[in-house]
Protein backbone atom coordinates (compact mmCIF):
# COMPACT_ATOMS: atom_id res chain seq x y z
CA UNK A 1 0.00 0.00 0.00
CA UNK A 2 2.92 2.33 0.74
CA UNK A 3 4.45 1.56 -2.67
CA UNK A 4 1.09 2.16 -4.34
CA UNK A 5 0.80 5.59 -2.73
CA UNK A 6 4.26 6.63 -3.92
CA UNK A 7 3.88 5.44 -7.53
CA UNK A 8 0.31 6.68 -7.89
CA UNK A 9 1.23 10.21 -6.93
CA UNK A 10 3.74 10.49 -9.80
CA UNK A 11 1.65 8.46 -12.23
CA UNK A 12 0.93 11.27 -14.70
CA UNK A 13 4.33 12.95 -14.16
CA UNK A 14 2.53 15.85 -12.45
CA UNK A 15 1.13 17.15 -15.76
CA UNK A 16 -2.20 17.34 -13.95
CA UNK A 17 -0.87 20.47 -12.24
CA UNK A 18 -0.36 22.06 -15.67
CA UNK A 19 -4.07 21.63 -16.45
CA UNK A 20 -4.85 24.35 -13.90
CA UNK A 21 -2.05 26.67 -15.03
CA UNK A 22 -2.68 26.51 -18.80
CA UNK A 23 -4.60 29.64 -19.95
CA UNK A 24 -6.51 28.01 -22.85
CA UNK A 25 -9.22 25.39 -22.31
CA UNK A 26 -8.42 23.51 -25.51
CA UNK A 27 -4.80 23.05 -24.48
CA UNK A 28 -5.95 21.91 -21.04
CA UNK A 29 -7.98 19.19 -22.75
CA UNK A 30 -4.86 18.11 -24.60
CA UNK A 31 -3.02 17.90 -21.29
CA UNK A 32 -5.64 15.44 -20.04
CA UNK A 33 -4.61 13.10 -22.86
CA UNK A 34 -0.94 13.69 -22.02
CA UNK A 35 -1.70 12.62 -18.45
CA UNK A 36 -3.36 9.42 -19.65
CA UNK A 37 -0.37 8.52 -21.83
CA UNK A 38 2.08 9.31 -19.04
CA UNK A 39 0.04 7.18 -16.63
CA UNK A 40 0.17 4.26 -19.05
CA UNK A 41 3.96 4.50 -19.25
CA UNK A 42 4.27 4.70 -15.46
CA UNK A 43 1.93 1.71 -15.11
CA UNK A 44 4.19 -0.34 -17.36
CA UNK A 45 7.16 0.60 -15.17
CA UNK A 46 5.12 -0.31 -12.07
CA UNK A 47 4.44 -3.75 -13.56
CA UNK A 48 8.17 -4.33 -14.08
CA UNK A 49 8.86 -3.25 -10.49
CA UNK A 50 6.15 -5.58 -9.14
CA UNK A 51 7.46 -8.54 -11.16
CA UNK A 52 11.01 -7.86 -9.98
CA UNK A 53 9.97 -7.67 -6.32
CA UNK A 54 7.87 -10.83 -6.54
CA UNK A 55 10.77 -12.67 -8.20
CA UNK A 56 13.33 -11.54 -5.63
CA UNK A 57 11.07 -12.31 -2.67
CA UNK A 58 9.55 -15.50 -4.07
CA UNK A 59 11.09 -17.62 -1.28
CA UNK A 60 10.16 -15.25 1.55
CA UNK A 61 7.27 -16.55 3.62
CA UNK A 62 6.89 -13.12 5.21
CA UNK A 63 5.99 -11.51 1.87
CA UNK A 64 3.97 -14.32 0.30
CA UNK A 65 0.65 -12.74 1.26
CA UNK A 66 1.59 -9.48 -0.46
CA UNK A 67 2.66 -11.02 -3.79
CA UNK A 68 -0.77 -11.01 -5.53
CA UNK A 69 -1.44 -7.42 -4.49
CA UNK A 70 1.91 -6.19 -5.78
CA UNK A 71 0.86 -7.32 -9.24
CA UNK A 72 -2.03 -4.84 -9.07
CA UNK A 73 0.39 -1.90 -8.75
CA UNK A 74 -0.03 -1.01 -12.46
CA UNK A 75 -3.80 -0.75 -11.97
CA UNK A 76 -3.58 1.53 -8.95
CA UNK A 77 -0.89 3.64 -10.63
CA UNK A 78 -3.00 4.17 -13.75
CA UNK A 79 -6.20 4.91 -11.82
CA UNK A 80 -4.53 7.47 -9.57
CA UNK A 81 -2.72 9.17 -12.45
CA UNK A 82 -5.89 9.52 -14.51
CA UNK A 83 -8.01 10.52 -11.51
CA UNK A 84 -5.63 13.38 -10.72
CA UNK A 85 -5.94 14.65 -14.30
CA UNK A 86 -9.75 14.41 -14.29
CA UNK A 87 -9.90 16.13 -10.90
CA UNK A 88 -7.69 18.96 -12.18
CA UNK A 89 -9.97 19.43 -15.19
CA UNK A 90 -13.04 19.44 -12.93
CA UNK A 91 -11.31 22.05 -10.78
CA UNK A 92 -10.59 24.17 -13.82
CA UNK A 93 -14.28 24.03 -14.77
CA UNK A 94 -15.32 24.76 -11.15
CA UNK A 95 -17.09 21.42 -10.84
CA UNK A 96 -16.60 21.44 -7.07
CA UNK A 97 -19.66 19.35 -6.34
CA UNK A 98 -18.39 16.56 -8.57
CA UNK A 99 -14.97 16.68 -6.90
CA UNK A 100 -16.55 16.54 -3.45
CA UNK A 101 -18.78 13.59 -4.40
CA UNK A 102 -15.78 11.69 -5.81
CA UNK A 103 -13.63 12.30 -2.73
CA UNK A 104 -16.33 11.54 -0.16
CA UNK A 105 -17.60 8.45 -2.05
CA UNK A 106 -14.08 7.08 -2.30
CA UNK A 107 -13.46 7.61 1.41
CA UNK A 108 -16.74 6.01 2.46
CA UNK A 109 -16.19 2.98 0.23
CA UNK A 110 -12.61 2.51 1.43
CA UNK A 111 -13.50 2.68 5.12
CA UNK A 112 -16.71 0.65 4.84
CA UNK A 113 -15.04 -2.09 2.77
CA UNK A 114 -12.04 -2.47 5.07
CA UNK A 115 -14.18 -2.57 8.21
CA UNK A 116 -16.81 -4.84 6.64
CA UNK A 117 -14.32 -7.43 5.39
CA UNK A 118 -12.33 -7.20 8.61
CA UNK A 119 -15.38 -7.92 10.77
CA UNK A 120 -16.75 -10.69 8.55
CA UNK A 121 -13.51 -12.55 7.82
CA UNK A 122 -10.84 -11.21 10.17
CA UNK A 123 -8.39 -11.24 7.26
CA UNK A 124 -6.01 -8.43 6.35
CA UNK A 125 -6.75 -8.64 2.62
CA UNK A 126 -9.76 -6.42 3.29
CA UNK A 127 -7.35 -3.48 3.51
CA UNK A 128 -6.07 -4.15 0.00
CA UNK A 129 -9.51 -4.69 -1.49
CA UNK A 130 -10.71 -1.49 0.17
CA UNK A 131 -7.76 0.45 -1.25
CA UNK A 132 -8.50 -0.57 -4.83
CA UNK A 133 -12.25 -0.15 -4.36
CA UNK A 134 -11.63 3.45 -3.29
CA UNK A 135 -9.43 4.07 -6.34
CA UNK A 136 -12.09 2.66 -8.68
CA UNK A 137 -14.94 4.67 -7.17
CA UNK A 138 -12.96 7.92 -7.30
CA UNK A 139 -11.97 7.30 -10.92
CA UNK A 140 -15.48 6.21 -11.94
CA UNK A 141 -17.22 9.27 -10.49
CA UNK A 142 -14.71 11.69 -12.04
CA UNK A 143 -14.79 9.96 -15.44
CA UNK A 144 -18.58 9.98 -15.58
CA UNK A 145 -18.62 13.68 -14.75
CA UNK A 146 -15.94 14.37 -17.35
CA UNK A 147 -18.03 12.78 -20.12
CA UNK A 148 -21.12 14.70 -19.02
CA UNK A 149 -19.77 18.28 -18.99
CA UNK A 150 -16.46 18.29 -20.79
CA UNK A 151 -16.12 19.76 -24.29
CA UNK A 152 -13.29 17.33 -25.03
CA UNK A 153 -11.95 17.10 -28.62
CA UNK A 154 -12.65 14.01 -30.68
CA UNK A 155 -8.96 13.53 -31.40
CA UNK A 156 -5.69 15.10 -30.34
CA UNK A 157 -2.93 15.46 -32.94
CA UNK A 158 0.32 13.96 -31.73
CA UNK A 159 2.18 17.14 -32.68
CA UNK A 160 -0.02 19.23 -30.40
CA UNK A 161 0.27 16.79 -27.53
CA UNK A 162 4.06 16.83 -27.82
CA UNK A 163 3.98 20.63 -27.84
CA UNK A 164 2.10 20.62 -24.52
CA UNK A 165 4.46 17.97 -23.22
CA UNK A 166 7.45 20.21 -23.96
CA UNK A 167 5.81 23.43 -22.78
CA UNK A 168 5.21 22.05 -19.29
CA UNK A 169 8.20 19.75 -19.08
CA UNK A 170 9.20 21.41 -15.80
CA UNK A 171 6.43 19.44 -14.11
CA UNK A 172 7.96 16.19 -15.32
CA UNK A 173 11.55 17.30 -14.75
CA UNK A 174 11.20 18.88 -11.32
CA UNK A 175 7.75 18.35 -9.80
CA UNK A 176 7.61 14.59 -10.44
CA UNK A 177 10.90 13.84 -8.64
CA UNK A 178 9.83 16.20 -5.86
CA UNK A 179 6.51 14.37 -5.45
CA UNK A 180 8.26 10.99 -5.51
CA UNK A 181 10.83 12.02 -2.90
CA UNK A 182 8.16 13.63 -0.74
CA UNK A 183 5.90 10.59 -0.76
CA UNK A 184 8.80 8.23 -0.15
CA UNK A 185 9.85 10.35 2.85
CA UNK A 186 6.30 10.19 4.17
CA UNK A 187 6.68 6.39 4.41
CA UNK A 188 10.07 6.46 6.18
CA UNK A 189 8.70 5.72 9.68
CA UNK A 190 7.12 2.53 8.32
CA UNK A 191 10.43 1.34 6.89
CA UNK A 192 12.41 2.36 9.98
CA UNK A 193 9.99 0.81 12.47
CA UNK A 194 9.95 -2.33 10.35
CA UNK A 195 13.76 -2.46 10.49
CA UNK A 196 13.51 -2.14 14.29
CA UNK A 197 11.10 -5.07 14.38
CA UNK A 198 8.51 -2.82 16.04
CA UNK A 199 5.60 -4.11 13.97
CA UNK A 200 3.04 -3.14 16.61
CA UNK A 201 4.28 0.44 16.36
CA UNK A 202 3.88 0.26 12.58
CA UNK A 203 0.22 -0.62 13.04
CA UNK A 204 -0.33 2.08 15.64
CA UNK A 205 1.44 4.69 13.51
CA UNK A 206 -0.53 3.76 10.40
CA UNK A 207 -3.86 3.81 12.20
CA UNK A 208 -3.16 7.06 14.01
CA UNK A 209 -1.92 8.84 10.92
CA UNK A 210 -4.71 7.45 8.75
CA UNK A 211 -7.51 8.60 11.05
CA UNK A 212 -5.98 12.04 11.47
CA UNK A 213 -5.02 12.48 7.82
CA UNK A 214 -8.46 11.61 6.48
CA UNK A 215 -10.24 14.81 7.56
CA UNK A 216 -7.12 16.85 6.82
CA UNK A 217 -6.92 15.41 3.31
CA UNK A 218 -10.61 16.04 2.69
CA UNK A 219 -10.53 19.62 3.96
CA UNK A 220 -7.05 20.57 2.79
CA UNK A 221 -7.44 18.90 -0.59
CA UNK A 222 -10.76 20.62 -1.26
CA UNK A 223 -9.42 24.02 -0.25
CA UNK A 224 -6.26 23.44 -2.31
CA UNK A 225 -8.30 22.83 -5.45
CA UNK A 226 -10.32 26.03 -5.05
CA UNK A 227 -7.27 28.02 -3.94
CA UNK A 228 -5.19 26.88 -6.91
CA UNK A 229 -7.91 27.74 -9.42
CA UNK A 230 -8.58 31.23 -8.02
CA UNK A 231 -4.94 32.01 -7.36
CA UNK A 232 -3.95 30.98 -10.87
CA UNK A 233 -6.43 33.46 -12.35
CA UNK A 234 -5.47 36.23 -9.92
CA UNK A 235 -1.75 35.80 -10.50
CA UNK A 236 -2.16 35.82 -14.30
CA UNK A 237 -4.13 39.07 -14.07
CA UNK A 238 -1.88 41.17 -11.80
CA UNK A 239 1.13 39.08 -10.72
CA UNK A 240 0.10 39.16 -7.05
CA UNK A 241 -1.97 36.70 -5.04
CA UNK A 242 -0.93 37.58 -1.49
CA UNK A 243 -4.41 38.73 -0.49
CA UNK A 244 -6.03 35.35 -1.04
CA UNK A 245 -2.88 33.71 0.36
CA UNK A 246 -3.24 35.54 3.70
CA UNK A 247 -6.97 34.84 3.96
CA UNK A 248 -6.45 31.14 3.30
CA UNK A 249 -3.57 30.96 5.78
CA UNK A 250 -5.57 32.57 8.61
CA UNK A 251 -8.69 30.54 7.84
CA UNK A 252 -6.84 27.22 7.90
CA UNK A 253 -5.06 28.07 11.15
CA UNK A 254 -8.34 28.95 12.84
CA UNK A 255 -9.97 25.77 11.53
CA UNK A 256 -7.16 23.54 12.77
CA UNK A 257 -6.20 25.01 16.16
CA UNK A 258 -9.07 23.54 18.23
CA UNK A 259 -8.74 19.94 16.89
CA UNK A 260 -4.98 20.15 17.46
CA UNK A 261 -5.37 21.25 21.08
CA UNK A 262 -7.95 18.49 21.60
CA UNK A 263 -5.54 15.85 20.33
CA UNK A 264 -2.69 17.19 22.46
CA UNK A 265 -4.81 16.96 25.59
CA UNK A 266 -7.14 13.99 24.95
CA UNK A 267 -5.48 11.99 22.14
CA UNK A 268 -4.92 8.66 23.96
CA UNK A 269 -8.32 8.79 25.64
CA UNK A 270 -10.15 9.53 22.37
CA UNK A 271 -8.51 6.64 20.53
CA UNK A 272 -9.16 4.24 23.41
CA UNK A 273 -12.80 5.34 23.53
CA UNK A 274 -13.44 5.01 19.78
CA UNK A 275 -11.26 2.00 18.93
CA UNK A 276 -10.82 0.23 22.26
CA UNK A 277 -8.09 0.19 24.93
CA UNK A 278 -5.61 -1.61 22.67
CA UNK A 279 -5.41 1.51 20.49
CA UNK A 280 -4.49 4.05 23.16
CA UNK A 281 -0.91 3.85 21.80
CA UNK A 282 -2.18 5.26 18.50
CA UNK A 283 -3.51 8.19 20.51
CA UNK A 284 -0.03 8.80 21.94
CA UNK A 285 1.34 8.87 18.40
CA UNK A 286 -1.50 11.17 17.32
CA UNK A 287 -0.54 13.55 20.12
CA UNK A 288 3.01 13.72 18.74
CA UNK A 289 1.81 14.22 15.16
CA UNK A 290 -0.87 16.83 15.95
CA UNK A 291 1.23 20.03 15.54
CA UNK A 292 2.80 18.67 12.36
CA UNK A 293 -0.61 17.85 10.91
CA UNK A 294 -1.85 21.36 11.66
CA UNK A 295 1.07 22.74 9.66
CA UNK A 296 0.27 20.24 6.90
CA UNK A 297 -3.33 21.44 6.77
CA UNK A 298 -2.08 25.00 6.30
CA UNK A 299 0.77 24.18 3.95
CA UNK A 300 -0.95 21.80 1.54
CA UNK A 301 -3.12 24.36 -0.30
CA UNK A 302 -0.65 27.25 -0.11
CA UNK A 303 2.24 25.44 -1.77
CA UNK A 304 0.32 25.22 -5.04
CA UNK A 305 1.72 28.74 -5.54
CA UNK A 306 4.97 27.05 -6.60
CA UNK A 307 3.20 25.50 -9.61
CA UNK A 308 1.40 28.71 -10.54
CA UNK A 309 4.53 30.88 -10.65
CA UNK A 310 6.72 28.21 -12.24
CA UNK A 311 9.07 27.68 -9.28
CA UNK A 312 9.32 23.92 -9.76
CA UNK A 313 13.11 23.90 -9.54
CA UNK A 314 13.05 25.45 -6.07
CA UNK A 315 10.28 23.05 -5.08
CA UNK A 316 12.53 20.10 -5.95
CA UNK A 317 15.48 21.60 -4.06
CA UNK A 318 13.39 22.24 -0.94
CA UNK A 319 11.88 18.75 -1.09
CA UNK A 320 15.28 17.07 -1.28
CA UNK A 321 16.74 19.24 1.50
CA UNK A 322 13.82 18.76 3.92
CA UNK A 323 13.57 15.04 3.08
CA UNK A 324 17.23 14.55 3.95
CA UNK A 325 16.63 16.32 7.26
CA UNK A 326 13.54 14.21 7.99
CA UNK A 327 15.31 11.01 7.00
CA UNK A 328 18.20 11.83 9.33
CA UNK A 329 15.85 12.54 12.25
CA UNK A 330 13.81 9.36 11.58
CA UNK A 331 16.77 6.98 11.35
CA UNK A 332 18.88 8.57 14.12
CA UNK A 333 16.93 6.79 16.92
CA UNK A 334 17.45 3.48 15.09
CA UNK A 335 21.24 3.87 15.12
CA UNK A 336 21.29 5.24 18.68
CA UNK A 337 19.16 2.33 19.94
CA UNK A 338 16.34 4.58 21.18
CA UNK A 339 12.70 3.57 21.47
CA UNK A 340 10.38 3.48 18.47
CA UNK A 341 8.52 6.55 19.78
CA UNK A 342 11.54 8.71 18.97
CA UNK A 343 11.18 7.71 15.31
CA UNK A 344 7.75 9.36 15.31
CA UNK A 345 9.14 12.43 17.08
CA UNK A 346 11.90 12.79 14.49
CA UNK A 347 9.36 12.41 11.68
CA UNK A 348 7.10 15.09 13.17
CA UNK A 349 9.94 17.56 13.76
CA UNK A 350 11.40 17.08 10.28
CA UNK A 351 8.10 17.63 8.53
CA UNK A 352 7.21 20.60 10.73
CA UNK A 353 10.42 22.33 9.64
CA UNK A 354 9.60 21.46 6.01
CA UNK A 355 6.06 22.84 6.17
CA UNK A 356 7.14 26.11 7.80
CA UNK A 357 9.85 26.56 5.17
CA UNK A 358 7.38 25.94 2.34
CA UNK A 359 4.83 28.39 3.74
CA UNK A 360 7.42 31.16 3.98
CA UNK A 361 8.74 30.57 0.47
CA UNK A 362 5.22 30.32 -0.99
CA UNK A 363 4.36 33.67 0.59
CA UNK A 364 7.45 35.17 -1.03
CA UNK A 365 6.44 33.90 -4.48
CA UNK A 366 2.87 35.10 -4.06
CA UNK A 367 4.01 38.74 -4.13
CA UNK A 368 4.72 41.09 -6.99
CA UNK A 369 8.04 41.19 -8.73
CA UNK A 370 8.54 37.43 -9.15
CA UNK A 371 9.26 36.39 -12.74
CA UNK A 372 7.68 33.00 -13.59
CA UNK A 373 10.04 30.35 -14.93
CA UNK A 374 7.73 29.24 -17.75
CA UNK A 375 9.31 26.65 -20.02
Amino acid sequence: MAISGVLGTVGNWQYAQAIIVEPRDRNAQVLVRVCVWASLITSAIALLIALAVVTVLSDSLEFNAAHPWLLLLPVSTFLMGCSDALSAMANRKKQYRLMAVARVSSTIVTVATSIGIGISTGETYGLFIALFAGYLVNFGVLLRGYFLWSDRPESVPLKRALAMFRKYRRFATYTTPAAFVGNFTMQLPIYCLGAMGAMQSVGLFNRGRQLLSMPISLLGGSIAQVFQQKTSVQYRENGNCRQIFKKTLVGLLLAGVLPTITLLVLGPWLFAWFLGPNWSGAGEIARILAPMLLLRLVCSPLTTVFYIVGAQREDLFLTIATSLLTGFLVWLPYFLGLSSLWVIVGFAVGYSVAYITYILRAYHHAGKGYVPEIA
